[in-house]
């Protein structure tokens, strides 16, 4: 009464594991995507990490292949919601979903292998955007005004109207 082989049973073990392991990598992705960490991704943050990932850097890509990162996420979205909004995880995900079925309908091992190859790119494209932030940074922190000191510079020596001791 109800017993199922063990192959069977095993087999459904591992097409579990396999989709629930997809699933945590498409939500990854998603956090990868997300780079100002609001919950939702937009076009130019999905712009900015697959352009990353496709130059190592920015500055080396061409025009035209700009144009074409910019053109496949514009229809991206436009697949996933018919505009340039941004998206939520739930949106995100049926749309991989629906991605990844249409690459490989009937292979979950396929799937979870195309899953974690874009997952790999988008991490180098991420690493590579934060890098640029930290490259930018010691410029942003050169523009900061610094505190006078020396000759030139003599605090006032006092708190609310009254001298200060010393």
């Amino acid at each position: 009464m109800g017993n199922m082989p063990f192959c069977e049973l095993c087999q459904g073990q591992v097409r579990d594991g396999l989709d629930a392991a997809i699933r945590d990598m498409i939500i990854r992705l998603f956090e990868l995507y997300d780079l100002n960490g609001d919950g939702v991704i937009s076009a130019e943050e999905m712009y900015k990490v697959d352009l990353a990932a496709l130059a190592g850097h920015m500055d080396a890509v061409q025009e035209e292949e700009k144009q074409e990162v910019r053109r496949r996420v514009e229809m991206k979205f436009h697949q996933m919601h018919g505009d340039l909004t941004p998206v939520h995880l739930s949106m995100y995900k049926a749309y991989m979903d629906r991605w990844l079925k249409e690459m490989e309908p009937s292979d979950r091992n396929a799937r979870f292998l195309i899953i974690e190859g874009v997952l790999i790119e988008a991490r180098a494209g991420r690493q590579m955007v934060e890098e640029e932030r930290c490259a930018a940074l010691p410029t942003l922190l050169t523009s900061i005004p610094q505190p006078q000191t020396g000759a030139e510079y003599s605090p006032s020596r006092k708190v609310a109207g009254r001298p200060l001791a010393g």
